[in-house]
């Protein structure tokens, strides 16, 4: 089974802030997150921060396009 992440390692990982995070998960932007049964956090796989990478290469790239 894929390691886990919470969210403040995830936006650490990617380089972002958690609250980008939740907002792209509302927007239905990033796939929807799966809770620790337990701890009840949200978590995703390495699959899916390798996706969340991307999104925030896309939209650097957009930011500097729109300058």
């Amino acid at each position: 089974m894929d390691k886990l992440l919470r969210i403040s390692d995830l936006a650490r990982m990617v380089g972002s802030q958690p609250q980008t995070i939740r907002r792209w998960e509302r927007e239905g932007r990033i796939p929807p997150v799966r809770s620790e049964v337990v701890t009840n956090h949200r978590v995703w796989t390495a699959e899916e921060v390798q996706l969340i990478e991307q999104m925030l290469e896309v939209t650097i790239a957009d930011k500097r396009g729109q300058s």
